[in-house]
């Protein structure tokens, strides 16, 4: 099933049922729609709020579940981000034959349990932002956007904090910047270039147990246990 365990969540299947959620939302709003211009009473399994409600007021209604629909796919994206990178980072900081791996595995000699970790400053994706300038042998603009694209998982981390925390303080960034797909893309352009850093760089391959679409050219080899494009 879809979240029995993190390397089965892949970015497909969450957009998947966003997806369908919303169809389904468009269905109930359409149908209050009708009931309401009609005169007719709403069923009992539509929301109270709706009862008596002007079409207005329940187009108003929906765009807010939609709304919070898409910052929980959102949260969800970012999350299996978090954890794919985490599983990565603790399986590779058991070797030390190179710097990546010799990063990963101080942070993870410091603490007595894994998620102590920490995973943004200091920690799992600093410690990739370290060897990207100072070891890797990617060309200089590949470089850049891996070191771009770290930091814009950085910058997804406050949405996903906001969201886990309760949204009790007041978020000083634009919700439609984190909208699925949006937040997807970015992922998986992520994903994508940890990967070539891995094959590049002769590491161990970027944590290739979690299988995302990453383009429609690209299939998932199981031999070389990567994606590759046709």
């Amino acid at each position: 099933m879809l979240f029995d365990k993190p390397t089965t969540l892949n970015i497909d299947a969450v957009l998947g049922w966003n997806s369908l959620i919303l169809s389904s939302l468009q269905r109930v709003r359409q149908e209050a729609l009708r009931l309401t211009k009609a005169g007719d009473p709403l069923p009992e399994d539509m929301p109270s709020e709706l009862n008596y409600a002007s079409p207005e007021e329940i187009f108003a209604y929906f765009d807010s579940v939609r709304e919070e629909v898409d910052l929980s796919t959102a949260f969800v994206i970012i999350a299996s981000a978090e954890a794919r990178l985490r599983l990565d980072a603790k399986s590779r900081a058991k070797y030390t034959n190179n710097p990546l791996s010799t990063h990963l595995n101080k942070l993870y000699q410091k603490v007595d349990q894994d998620w102590k970790v920490p995973f943004k400053d200091d920690g799992i994706l600093d410690a990739w932002k370290y060897y990207l300038n100072f070891h890797s042998q990617l060309p200089d603009t590949d470089k850049r956007r891996a070191v771009s694209l770290l930091g814009d998982l950085k910058s997804t981390l406050a949405i996903r904090h906001w969201i886990a925390h309760g949204r009790y303080w007041d978020l000083n960034l634009s919700i439609k910047s984190f909208l699925p797909a949006t937040v997807a893309r970015s992922m998986k352009r992520l994903y994508r270039q940890l990967q070539d850093i891995t094959d590049h760089d002769g590491l161990v391959a970027f944590n290739p147990m979690i299988r995302d679409n990453i383009s429609p050219s690209t299939v998932y080899h199981k031999v070389s246990g990567r994606y590759r494009s046709d």
